[in-house]
Parts: structure tokens; C-alpha cells; sequence
């Protein structure tokens, strides 16, 4: 009798005479190698003879090839040239902060060593899972992370949060639609990028630019610019300090505002002095106040309305505000003032009010 494993055929076998030595051949099937006899007959060529003196049986076996694949997340080991019809052992290794998904093809179950019944050439695949982590920037959300399969490619989907827009992904996912996929060679973040929109505004005294559709998170430059004699103040909102040129923060969509100073001269005539002159922020209203001396009252103001002594000034530009002042010539004053005797008609005011 002639028997074979996979991965060949052998003939040879049937009836003979006894104490004669029948030739017997093994045949490869392509892909496999000859392993050699057993049995009645012995040895690595594929044509012998075997001596028969009694029924006998010769045994063909031949090599089949396992090949052990993984996928990442993990190592596989046990590939190689093995016997047909043979059943040797496969491992799967985990790589950390990872975990093992089980083996397909020639092996199967969820153990981390197994076993392959070799019935040709065959091959076994340990396959890892992966974690995902899906993370959304300022102005969306992002779904998708979790546990998935190493070198699968799970759905990813973002959301965009009303009066922002989408940027994009990064990182296991690319593009700019808010549906795609995630490659996962491994543990792997993808992470949806959002815009904002930054509002730039300028107070009276200058300009400014810079705002726009950016990136949440990012910094966006912006700078003012300062109309010729008036200074800057400084800004204010997604923007601070004091300088021309700098750079907002964007955690949502936000206004950054450049303020200027104006500058407000305060004088007067003679007979009194008033005050409130300097330089404020421009958009604002200032207190100005006139004191006159004794025997003169405020007359007027120039650049401001009413005659108190206190008067509002709005600094809609650099302004200018003049305290007029007239003589007092009543009985007191005429006695005392030498503005109100005779000979001095000329300075004589008109009446106070």
C-alpha cells in the first residue's frame, strides 16, 4: 500500500510478489517540497523501491509552508516549513497599549498561542486592536474613537457648532469633510479642526486689520494703525497690550478692538483759569472746568455749550476748549476793581447773567 500526505501524490502500491522490491514514486504538488519516505520504504528521493516481504505500506510525505502574518499592534510567530497534515504551534505577541483581536485563515480562536492543521500550504493571521482617539478643536464636536481593529480604517464624523465652520482633520484622518475615515496603523489620534471668525474694530483716532476666518485656536495677527496726531491706547477684547502689532486668541469667535487717544486742549482769556485738558481715549466724554478770579465771571465757552463752569466734552477727535471770562463790574466791584471806575468805560462788561 502507498499512502501520501498533502502537498503530493506517490504511487506504486498494489499487488506484487512477495520478496521483490516494487518502484514507487512521489509526485510534489507545486508549491510544497518532499519531506521522504516512511514505512516500507526510506529516504529523501522520489523514485526507490521497497522490499516487500510481507504486505507492506510506504508512506510519501512532503512539506507544506505556513506563513504567519500580523497585523500592527502585535508581533506573530511559528511560520516556516512544517510537514503536511501536521498541526504546529503559532503565537500572536501584543505590543503595549494595545490587545489581541484573535487569529483567521489557518488558525482561529481568541488565545494568544494556538495551533495550525497544516493541509497544505496555509496562512495564519494575528490580528491586534487599536484605540482611536477622536478630539474636536473649539467650535465642533468629533465621534468615531474607541477600540477598532489595527489597519482598519473606522468612520470618523464631525460636527460643526452653529456660526463656526469646518477646517479639517489631522493626524489618522485627512481632509475636509466631515464624514471620512481613520487609517489605524497603530494606536492613532484624528482630530477635527474648526474656524473662527475674528472681528477686528478701530476706535476713532485710527485703523485696524487683521480680522477674518482662522483657526480656533490659533493666533491670528492684527494690527492698528494711528491717524496722524493721536496716539494709540491699546487694545482690548481677543487682543491686549499695547502694541501696534500683536496677536489674539482665538477660543471661539471673538472681537479684538484698537482704542486711540485724543487729544483735548483746554485755555482761557484772561480773568480766570480752567482745566480738564489732556490726552483720554478717544470716544469718550471728559469734564472740563473753568474757575474765574474774583470780579469776573465764565462768559462763554469756545468748543464747548453753556456757561457753568463745568461743561462735557465728547472726544469724537483732538479737540480744542477755550474759557471765556468777563469783568463783574456790580457795586462791589466798582469800589474795588480798578477795571470798573471811571475813566475805564471800555472794560465795563455786560451785565452778568
Amino acid at each position: 500500500t502507498v499512502n501520501s500526505t498533502s502537498g503530493g501524490t506517490a504511487s506504486g502500491g498494489g499487488i506484487h510478489g512477495c520478496d521483490t522490491s516494487p518502484p514507487v514514486t512521489a509526485r510534489v504538488t507545486n508549491g510544497h517540497s518532499f519531506a521522504g519516505w516512511s514505512g516500507a520504504a526510506s529516504g529523501s528521493s522520489l523514485s526507490t523501491s521497497v522490499t516487500l516481504d510481507r504486505n507492506r505500506t510506504a508512506t510519501a510525505s512532503f512539506n507544506c509552508r505556513l506563513t504567519v502574518n500580523s497585523t500592527s499592534g502585535g508581533t506573530a510567530s511559528g511560520g516556516g516549513i512544517h510537514g503536511c497534515d501536521t498541526s504546529p504551534p503559532v503565537t500572536a505577541r501584543v505590543t503595549n497599549g494595545h490587545s489581541f483581536a484573535g487569529w483567521s485563515g489557518a488558525a482561529s480562536g481568541s488565545s494568544l498561542s494556538t495551533s495550525v492543521t497544516l493541509g497544505g500550504n496555509r496562512t495564519a493571521t494575528a490580528s491586534f486592536n487599536c484605540r482611536l482617539t477622536v478630539r474636536a478643536g473649539l467650535g465642533g464636536t468629533a465621534s468615531g474613537g474607541g477600540i477598532h481593529g489595527c489597519d482598519t480604517s473606522p468612520p470618523v464624523t464631525a460636527r460643526v457648532t452653529n456660526g463656526y465652520s469646518f477646517a479639517g482633520w489631522s493626524g489618522a484622518a485627512s481632509g475636509t469633510l466631515l464624514s471620512t475615515t481613520a487609517t489605524l496603523g497603530g494606536n492613532r489620534t484624528a482630530t477635527a479642526s474648526f474656524n473662527c471668525r475674528l472681528t477686528v474694530r478701530a476706535g476713532l483716532g485710527g485703523t485696524a486689520s487683521g480680522g477674518g476666518i482662522h483657526g480656533c485656536d490659533t493666533s491670528p495677527p492684527v494690527t492698528a494703525r494711528v491717524t496722524n496726531g493721536y496716539s494709540f491706547a491699546g487694545w482690548s477684547g481677543a487682543a491686549s497690550g499695547t502694541s501696534l502689532s500683536t496677536t489674539a486668541t482665538l477660543g471661539r469667535n471673538r472681537t479684538a478692538t484698537a482704542s486711540f487717544n485724543c487729544r483735548l486742549t483746554v485755555t482761557s482769556t484772561s480773568g480766570g483759569t480752567a482745566s480738564g485738558g489732556g490726552v483720554y481715549s478717544c470716544g469718550t466724554t471728559r469734564t472740563v472746568t473753568a474757575d474765574p478770579d474774583d470780579y469776573f465771571y465764565l462768559k462763554s465757552w469756545m468748543g464747548a455749550s453753556g456757561t457753568s463752569t463745568t461743561a462735557s466734552v465728547y472726544l469724537s477727535r483732538n479737540k480744542a476748549v477755550r474759557a471765556v471770562f468777563d469783568h463783574v463790574c456790580n457795586d462791589e466791584a466798582s469800589a474795588r476793581a480798578p477795571f470798573c471806575l471811571g475813566g475805564a468805560e471800555d472794560h465795563e462788561p455786560d451785565a452778568p447773567p
